[in-house]
């Protein structure tokens, strides 16, 4: 969105640009050529210049306007008067003659003020825009304040590219930018220019970007010449596809570093502007009444029409103040193309009312004018609309010369290519050169063919890499060298002549300073210090693991180098922690602990030393004295209509939870407590499963503090097995079978077998304690089970089967 935003309001300046250099450039040229170094002579500067700016953009036209101070800045050249960053300044025209006031208090008065930075990183704030360098407030036209910026010409390019093209944009495209608008300003070096379109953007300190101020850094000093001189190196958003040569535009002689050629990667920005013939049907109004309905009729094209009618009365005699309505514009035509295809001329019929002119019959009468030979420029400013949306505002709906028209029975079509005038560098193609892996000499050489990229001046220290300040563990091995470079930025050779002074001794905390120092081909030299802190680590994989319901044990890693280490908790990870113990071990267990109450720990190495050396703190772990989770939990069928649940003692715990559900996945609810490990859970329906968790609870005060539930354990009630199960012999054939009741029980089924891993079957079938066996075989051994059985609806629920007996006639 940002970079979106960052264009549109490019493309407005852009064109803004276009048309007024148009209209205004032969006569600037003419009237500045002596102000205007020789080529050779501006080639030949060896020192960065500074570059005069008036501050007229983002200023506008004002009599006052507020003033203050990022740091020092000295008053009309005088050491003893600073203006200081604690105050609020005022500088306002009065009586056609400057003040400069500190609230009520005027400090200055002259018809011009200056202010000078005392060091070079100080700025100045003016209407709430940033600004470096210093300020020559002059008086314009008697009644505005116009401060006149004086900036190294640097600090100047990295202000101008991000308001130029898009600091989001390629690297290699922001390069390209920067020399053409670091050549583009070389070329006026002796010129007051200003902040407009007129010359080239310039936000000050207020629109850097650190994409595009590394740009110009990377390119810094680097001028586009030809045959030795600078070149004027202007540029434009797009050329459409074919770029334009300057003299066909405002030079009466061709620029050899200037020539129409096929731009491949400048063919997407197309447009289309349709301009009706019949602006308005009158038929149907009532010529001799226009006051019915002049206000509610409206051209067709609205902000065209808006456009020619502001022509109309600024540039035809005897319309001044007049009020117009655009009926038909018959005719239009644009001819005399260049090279390139742009148009250079034009033609326009105008058929049209005005309010107040009307003929013998009292109607009002249709007027006719025609403007000839007119520069395609201008009439791309009589036809051209501005955008109603703020975000375009200054957009045009015709956005360069290079069109064909398309006459309809109703219109004229206007469809183009490109943005702007087409001469030098186009900010898009550089933009698609830049991303298809062009480098910037190359988009360079492309738009500006035939040029030599030369550095004018270097005055740019040395870079130093590497040399960071560091922070390195005890018995780390450490090399000052190591990762450390010196760059020329001016040619790029890499130097290893780095003087370094101090010393680091590994062995021993604290804090070592080391100074780099190093100096490039052009005696520019660069000191970099560096702070290296010799640390002890700190304490890595702290982990916290509650032991018991009182108690939480602390481990981590040895740190290398130390003699031991400091224990501290806190009850909230962010409140005050207290050493609660010391030691040399790398784990700890912390006791006396309140269940349930959740305790933050870190930790801290030391090395015993003078003074001692402390490592960091390991990062804040958490635990919570909780009691264990019953374990072993196993639940069993106690009779027809109840559950036996037990499971292992928790330590510390006062008592037990049961908890019941009829699925394993279902609603759990309370079933009792204990302060047993079993518990008997009566009153359930036979043969239905039920399912059972455990926690265990402590009382704390009043207040329980629950264990995790333990696993789910399942049973269903059913009836016991039959105790007591024997037998005895009645006669030679025969045996009684006896047992015990079963509560619950229904029945039960008595099974036989004549071995014991046989096939038993069903013998008998009743509700009595006892049946005897008859008719026996002598010296044959039977086997007998028994089990019990409710009856639930029409179903059985049995037992389990009693333990097997044998007789033996």
């Amino acid at each position: 969105m940002v970079e979106k935003e960052v264009l549109l309001r490019y493309e407005t300046k852009r064109e803004d640009f276009l048309m007024k250099k148009l209209l205004i450039y032969l006569i600037v040229f003419v009237v500045c050529l002596g102000m205007v170094p020789s080529y050779k002579e501006a080639a030949t500067i060896t020192a960065e210049p500074q570059v005069q700016v008036k501050l007229v953009k983002y200023l506008g036209n004002q009599s006052s306007i507020s003033l203050k101070i990022v740091g020092s800045y000295y008053l009309n050249g005088d050491s003893t008067n600073l203006l200081t960053s604690d105050r609020s300044y005022t500088v306002k025209v009065e009586n056609e003659t400057l003040g400069l006031y500190d609230g009520t208090t005027r400090l200055a008065t002259g018809s011009e003020l200056s202010i000078t930075p005392v060091n070079s990183i100080d700025h100045a704030v003016i209407n709430n825009r940033e600004y470096a360098g210093s300020f020559l407030f002059t008086v314009e036209k008697n009644q505005y304040v116009r401060p006149i910026n004086t900036i190294n010409f640097e600090d100047y390019v990295k202000s101008v590219v991000p308001d130029e093209m898009p600091a989001l944009w390629p690297m290699e495209a922001l390069k390209a930018q920067a020399v053409s608008a670091r050549t583009y300003a070389y070329f006026r070096l002796n010129q007051v220019i200003n902040d407009t379109t007129t010359f080239q953007v310039y936000g000050g300190v207020t629109s850097l970007h650190p994409r595009s101020s590394e740009a110009v850094d990377a390119t810094e000093g680097e001028i586009l010449t030809n045959d030795g001189n600078v070149i004027d190196a202007v540029f434009s958003a797009s050329n459409g596809g074919k770029t334009e040569k300057l003299f066909n535009v405002w030079y009466p002689k061709s620029l050899p570093y200037f020539k129409v050629q096929t731009d491949e990667y400048d063919t997407t920005n197309t447009w289309e502007a349709t301009l009706h013939k019949q602006q308005m049907d009158i038929t149907s109004l009532d010529l001799k009444n226009p006051d019915n309905w002049w206000d509610s009729k409206n051209e067709i094209d609205e902000l065209y029409a808006s456009n020619i009618k502001k022509w109309i009365i600024k540039n035809l005699p005897g319309f001044s103040g007049k009020q117009i309505k655009i009926v038909s514009i018959p005719k239009v035509s644009f001819n005399s193309p260049t090279e390139s295809g742009r148009f250079t001329k034009s033609n326009l019929t105008l058929e049209f009312f005005i309010k107040d002119m009307f003929n013998s019959d009292g109607e009002l009468e249709l007027q006719t004018a025609s403007i000839n030979n007119q520069l395609a420029d201008d009439m791309r400013t009589i036809i051209g609309t501005n955008d109603p949306d703020p975000k375009k505002a200054g957009t045009r709906d015709m956005k360069s010369n290079l069109f064909s028209i398309n006459e309809t029975n109703d219109a004229f079509v206007f469809s183009g290519s490109g943005n702007g005038h087409g001469v030098g560098l186009s900010q898009y193609g550089a933009n698609h050169r830049a991303a298809a892996g062009i480098l910037y000499k190359d988009i360079l050489s492309f738009y500006y063919p035939g040029t030599v990229l030369n550095r004018q001046y270097d005055n740019i220290k040395p870079v130093i890499s590497g040399a960071t300040s560091k922070t390195i563990y005890v018995n780390t091995t450490f090399d000052p060298r190591v990762g450390v470079t010196a760059m020329d930025n001016s040619d790029g050779d890499v130097t290893s002549a780095i003087k370094i002074n101090g010393l680091v001794n590994s062995k021993t905390p604290g804090v070592y300073t080391l100074t780099y120092t190093v100096t490039d081909s052009s005696g520019n030299e660069t000191t970099v210090t560096r702070q290296i802190t010799v640390t002890l680590a700190s304490p890595a994989n702290l982990k916290a693991v509650a032991s018991t319901y009182n108690s939480v044990n602390l481990s981590w890693s040895a740190v290398s180098g130390s003699s031991g280490y400091e224990i501290y908790r806190s009850t909230s990870s962010t409140g005050t922690y207290t050493k609660i113990a010391s030691t040399t071990s790398t784990s700890y267990s912390s006791t006396s602990l309140n269940t349930g109450t959740a305790y933050y720990y870190k930790v801290r190495a030391y090395k015993t030393v003078t003074p001692s050396a402390y490592s960091g703190y390991s990062s804040v772990v958490s635990a919570k004295p909780v009691l264990a989770t019953p374990s072993s939990a196993k639940a069993a069928s106690s009779a027809y209509n109840s559950i036996k649940t037990s499971w292992t003692a928790v330590s510390g715990a006062s008592g037990y939870e049961v908890y019941r559900a009829t699925s394993s996945t279902g609603s759990y609810y309370y079933a009792g407590s204990t302060t047993s490990t079993s518990f008997n859970n009566s009153g359930l329906v036979t043969n239905t499963p039920y399912y059972y968790k455990i926690r265990a609870y402590r009382m704390v005060g009043s207040t329980k503090v629950y264990s995790n539930l333990s696993a789910v354990v399942f049973a269903k009630p059913l009836p016991s097995v039959p105790a007591n199960f024997k037998s005895a012999r009645v006669s030679s054939t025969s045996f009684k079978l006896t047992w015990s009741a079963v509560a619950g029980a229904s029945g039960y089924e008595l099974y036989r077998a004549t071995s014991s891993s046989g096939a038993y079957t069903l013998l008998k079938s009743t509700a009595s304690l006892y049946y005897t066996n008859s008719g026996l075989t002598r010296g044959r051994t039977y086997y007998y089970k028994l089990r019990a059985y409710r009856m639930v609806g029409k179903t059985k629920v049995y037992s389990g089967w009693t333990t097997i007996i044998s007789v033996k006639p």
